[in-house]
């Protein structure tokens, strides 16, 4: 993959910057499926990726921020990140619509992108690249049809499903000047949960869903050294 990126901007004095940013990219990747039966998979993939920065990361313009009510500036020296992902799977499927599996997987990134604060009287928050970071764990994903509830067409037109997710990330600091050599990385939540109710009427197209999120608690904005990381807390989401 050829990819090219131009950014026009400038410094704060007005001083024009150009940012270009060409890379040719070798991106492999593999899938495979073998059936132990006629309801059963064991799945395995793995592949090479690639994350571009945007134009907010990579330009040199300040960007207000309502939420933080502080400027949000870009870095030019921005990197691409290059991703290595391997997933394997096991996987059921007890009837039409239904599935139970559990996975796990394993993720390199190399020069990841992360937004942390900058240093200075003022904090503000830019972008820089971690040297490498690793994130890996187990994923578990459960789809049914409760029509097993009752006669009712009620329950056969309702389906349950959930799948949690539980992650370990490591990003190497060892070049970086801070009090740590390794922290997890940055908006990478420990845990998710996502859970909900589906009910589907096909004769009148009547739909209805209830969606249930749950994070775990990650890191916002990067620190440094004497000025610590900032958390998002958290949360339970309704819809």
């Amino acid at each position: 993959e050829d990819s090219y990126q131009l950014v026009n901007t400038a410094d704060f004095t007005g001083k024009k910057v150009k940012v270009e940013k060409q890379y040719l990219d070798i991106l492999p990747s593999l899938n495979a499926t073998y059936s132990l039966s006629d309801q059963t998979n064991i799945r395995f993939s793995a592949s090479q990726t690639v994350t571009r920065p945007e134009l907010r990361e990579l330009s040199n313009f300040g960007f207000f921020d309502y939420i933080s009510k502080r400027i949000l500036q870009g870095n030019p020296d921005l990197k691409r990140s290059q991703n290595t992902n391997i997933d394997v799977k096991y996987e059921i499927f007890p009837g039409s619509g239904q599935v139970l599996s559990i996975s796990g997987y394993y993720k390199y990134f190399k020069n990841p992108i992360e937004q942390v604060v900058s240093s200075g009287s003022v904090k503000n928050i830019t972008f820089q690249n971690a040297n490498s970071a690793t994130t890996y764990g187990m994923e578990l994903e459960a789809r049914k049809n409760l029509g097993l509830m009752g006669e009712n067409s009620f329950y056969k037109n309702l389906t349950a499903y959930v799948n949690t997710s539980v992650i370990f990330s490591t990003v190497n600091l060892n070049s970086l000047v801070s009090e740590i050599t390794s922290r997890a990385l940055q908006g990478q939540s420990p845990y998710l949960i996502n859970a909900g109710l589906l009910f589907n009427e096909p004769k009148s197209n009547l739909s209805f869903n209830i969606l249930y999120n749950r994070i775990g608690e990650r890191i916002s904005e990067v620190g440094y050294q004497g000025y610590p990381d900032i958390y998002e807390k958290g949360r339970n989401m309704l819809d």
